[in-house]
């Protein structure tokens, strides 16, 4: 056996035996490492492993340059996309006012200059057949006439920007529409007003507008008694809410139907000022519309 062949000094089998139990080696000059006669790989160096980590650290520096400059491109990207949302936003309230400001001035000017003038030849005609059988049409005729003009006048006053552009004042802006309200519809508004000072011109302008809009729905379609503004600051802009205690409507059901697309505008308004607008309402619950714009737009 194995062990009593190297028990036995005096025997040639002794040198078989180290050769079996120690294998020969060879040294590699050109690098100084040790690698067996079998073939195997030898041991990474000292020489390698630092060659390796010059290749990982170049191609991580690669990547971490590409990828400063990607987002350096994506910040690019997105600040010209906000100063197109910005730009867009300045262009819409504008135009919207400068519409609204030759439609006012139309029908101040015109329509409702020429219905005055009627009244009067109206007037006329009336006290020179006051003892006729049209005595009875023609008083029809100026009580219908009549309403036409508060008709025309309180449109006047729902679409002339002039609101606008003195609401520095926004307070005051938003209860003298409400003051509007009940003198036309009768409505009880009720007021909780906790507006900042210092407020953007452009939130003024939406945050306005949508009110505005917003009570004009509850005066041509809530058959409402009372309603209810509430503005405020809130994460970091202005939340408002406006509710009524009118008929409802079913929201799925009325948001693009004929007479409702203020719903619309409101919810674009605020989404391109970068917030949001919601309405909760039920037939026969009333509504309550909520939106929200940040300070800085």
């Amino acid at each position: 056996s194995f062990l009593n062949i190297a028990a036995r000094p005096d025997t040639p089998g002794r040198a078989r035996s180290k050769r079996i139990s120690k294998p020969e080696t060879a040294t590699d000059d050109s690098t100084g490492s040790i690698s067996d006669t079998n073939g195997k790989s030898p041991s990474e160096t000292l020489e390698q492993k630092v060659e390796r980590v010059a290749v990982e650290r170049a191609r991580t520096a690669r990547l971490l340059q590409q990828a400063e400059e990607d987002l350096s491109t994506a910040t690019q990207r997105l600040e010209d996309a906000d100063a197109v949302r910005r730009h867009l936003l300045e262009n819409v309230a504008s135009g919207g006012d400068e519409a609204r400001r030759r439609f006012a001035t139309a029908l101040h000017d015109d329509a409702l200059q020429l219905l005055t003038a009627a009244e009067l030849q109206l007037e006329r005609i009336r006290t020179d057949a006051r003892k006729t059988r049209y005595a009875s049409q023609l008083d029809q005729l100026k009580q219908t006439m009549k309403r036409v003009e508060e008709s025309l006048r309180n449109l006047l006053y729902n679409v002339s920007p002039a609101g606008l552009d003195v609401h520095a004042d926004l307070d005051g802006a938003i209860r003298d529409r409400m003051v509007a309200l009940k003198a036309h519809a009768g409505i009880e508004p009720e007021l909780d007003l906790r507006i900042p000072r210092k407020v953007p011109a452009a939130v003024r302008s939406i945050v306005f507008k949508n009110i505005s809009e917003a009570v004009n729905n509850v005066e041509k379609h809530a058959n409402a008694t009372r309603v209810t503004v509430r503005v405020g600051a809130a994460d970091g802009g202005i939340g408002v809410e406006i509710s009524d205690d009118g008929t409802g409507f079913v929201v799925a059901e009325s948001m693009y139907l004929p007479g409702h697309l203020g719903l619309v505008a409101m919810r674009e308004r605020a989404q391109l000022a970068g917030g949001w607008c919601r309405y909760d309402s039920e037939p026969g619950a009333g509504t309550r519309i909520t939106f929200w714009v940040p300070e800085r737009i």
